[in-house]
């Protein structure tokens, strides 16, 4: 009889923890409308280029606070306003050490100042949907065409420059970079330990495409604790144009990151992202006597933090 009652408590055991293991859970964005927040993005990136066989070493700082704000929720989907609270940007190479901080007096001479700078405070709309899908990204174009201006020069070398920064960083492109860090929920309900895939593309012209292997590790504390590991890849035939030069980018890399998830708003508390990039540039056309390739090697690590 004892060895029975044993059984029987080891058995109602093991069901409990096989109830536990199964848990599934939804990890999805549930934003309320009026709700605001900040985050903090830093990312670090040391870059390696060999030109004409020699070695230019870079390392570039940037540092951004962002405010969201969830305007409305219309049939699942968030209206939110994302807005540039301030910039820090820092590059060092052999060749210049530039920096700019919008919380310091703007210096008229520091070109990163008068582009950069022009974004502080300004406002562009996204419309994401529960699984952090951008639908639509409205008013980036329209900061593009302020840094520009800022920049001074002529009205014909504007106008050229515009076009060629909003094929390249407009509306679309930002769509698929906000993605990256937005769109990492499984379509389906998980339980600790499952994975799932999630694919994103910038639109770019190099169109850089990311697929994501996510886990979720762990669940406690009112957080989601998600883990993955990704491979990004460039299209090697696609092209920019350029100052009358041709650009293709033939890139690959990879990265681990760490994520940190309210699980009642589904917003990212912590983040941090480790990068490896490496491949090659080539360029032709202009005053170049023949094609010119640029071997390219980036580390970077990639911090959020929600103020």
């Amino acid at each position: 009889m004892k060895n029975l009652k044993l059984i029987l408590i080891v058995f109602v055991a093991l069901l409990i923890v096989g109830a536990a293991d199964a848990q599934k859970y939804e990890l999805k964005f549930n934003l309320a409308p009026g709700t605001n927040w900040k985050a903090k993005q830093s990312s670090i990136m040391d870059i390696n280029q060999q030109v004409m066989g020699m070695s230019n070493d870079m390392k570039m700082t940037v540092e951004a606070v962002t405010a969201y704000s969830v305007d409305k929720v219309v049939d699942g989907n968030f209206y939110l306003t994302f807005t540039y609270d301030a910039m820090l940007m820092k590059i060092e190479s052999p060749m210049m050490n530039m920096s700019y901080d919008s919380k310091q007096p703007v210096d008229a001479q520091n070109p990163l100042g008068t582009t950069i700078g022009s974004m502080i405070g300004e406002k562009f709309e996204v419309v994401m949907d529960s699984k952090g899908k951008v639908k639509s990204v409205n008013g980036f174009d329209r900061i593009m065409d302020k840094m520009v201006k800022s920049t001074g020069g002529d009205q014909s070398t504007k106008e050229q420059v515009i076009a060629s920064i909003k094929q390249q960083f407009g509306d679309e492109a930002i769509k698929g970079s906000i993605e990256m860090s937005t769109a990492m929920f499984p379509a389906t309900m998980v339980s600790i330990g499952e994975s799932w895939v999630v694919e994103t593309m910038v639109p770019v012209n190099v169109q850089l495409i990311s697929k994501s292997t996510l886990t979720l590790k762990d669940v406690k504390d009112g957080k989601w604790y998600l883990e993955g590991t990704s491979v990004l890849n460039s299209n090697k035939d696609a092209a920019i144009q350029a100052n009358g030069m041709t650009q293709h980018m033939d890139l690959k890399g990879t990265s681990a990151s760490k994520t940190e998830v309210n699980s009642t708003t589904g917003w990212v508390v912590e983040s941090v992202v480790n990068q490896n990039i490496e491949g090659v540039v080539v360029i032709e056309g202009g005053q170049l006597p023949s094609s010119m390739e640029i071997p390219m090697k980036i580390k970077g690590t990639t911090t959020v933090t929600a103020m």
